[in-house]
């Protein structure tokens, strides 16, 4: 067994860091939560250690399901903050680098871009995600466009 000296902030801050992987693992999956599966049980158990130190308000039991869960006592403000920022830079980062993966194929044929030797394809990704960054860093979407979209809104111009 390990243990652990902390002062009741650095608690604090390692379950604010727990939520924010929970909200990663979580957030996105399909079903909801279905990627936490595995790690219920420590998540669980590092809510019951807050619960018992006293942290009041910040851990609640769920009335349904009896799971203990962050309650209205834990201020999820800078902890947001930090994840709008690290989903925003993904976004991006993700956007830029999908669209130079789909020109290169392009350019090159999918039997092509799958034989390159692994370092050269990453550069010549690069070459084309470096265009597109810049791209986005100074116009966001404006300038994305998608045609021929098969099914448009009766009001979309």
């Amino acid at each position: 067994m390990m243990k652990m000296n902390l002062t009741r902030d650095e608690y604090r801050q390692l379950l604010e860091m727990i939520e924010i992987a929970a909200w990663v693992l979580g957030a996105h999956s399909d079903p909801p939560g279905d990627s936490l599966a595995r790690y219920e049980g420590i998540y669980q158990k590092m809510l019951k250690i807050a619960q018992e130190a006293g942290h009041n308000g910040l851990v609640v039991e769920d009335e349904e399901s009896g799971r203990l869960r962050l309650g209205p006592g834990f201020d999820e403000t800078g902890m947001m903050s930090d994840i709008d920022e690290y989903e925003e830079s993904v976004f991006w980062g993700t956007l830029a680098f999908k669209l130079a993966v789909r020109d290169l194929c392009k350019q090159i044929g999918e039997d092509a871009y799958m034989a390159l030797d692994p370092v050269d394809r990453a550069e010549r990704i690069m070459e084309i995600e470096a265009v597109y960054d810049h791209e986005l860093d100074n116009n966001g979407l404006e300038n994305l466009l998608f045609e021929n979209l098969e099914k448009r809104p009766s009001n979309y111009h």
